[in-house]
């Protein structure tokens, strides 16, 4: 049985945007690809120094793994729960470029990867049914 709210229009109106899913100071799974295949691993958001509403950053060092796979295939996700009241899971594609960061932020030894935004998706939940659940596009911006 569903366990929606009274209004499944309300419901659905108020789904996240893809900027608040990945919002600044948020922890998603971050998913590279090379020849070996998906690799996937926690990191934290950080905010883009130029304002874009459609970009968002990961701080790390030079020598990490993904920045030679971002460098191999730009193409990256972001991915996690949503937020209450919507029980699920969400997924954003991206593109991915590493860039220099300033020494105070500790550069050289590390960098930011910068990561457009390019589409996102929701899947709400109900109950542990087989699909008992909704998948919905949502805008970047």
């Amino acid at each position: 049985m569903r366990a929606v709210p009274d209004s499944v229009a309300a419901y659905n109106s108020a789904l996240p945007s893809v900027r608040e899913l990945v919002a600044p100071g948020t922890t998603v799974l971050l998913t590279t690809v090379d020849s070996d295949g998906l690799h996937t691993r926690p990191v934290l958001t950080q905010p883009d120094p130029a304002g874009r509403v459609d970009h968002v950053g990961v701080l790390t060092t030079r020598t990490a793994h993904k920045i030679e796979q971002v460098h191999g295939d730009a193409r990256i996700t972001l991915a996690g729960p949503t937020p209450a009241p919507h029980t699920g899971w969400f997924s954003c594609t991206a593109s991915a470029l590493v860039e220099e960061v300033p020494e105070a932020m500790g550069g050289p030894q590390v960098v930011r990867i910068d990561l457009t935004l390019t589409s996102g998706r929701v899947w709400t939940v109900f109950s542990s049914a087989p699909r008992d659940h909704e998948v919905h596009e949502i805008p970047v911006s």
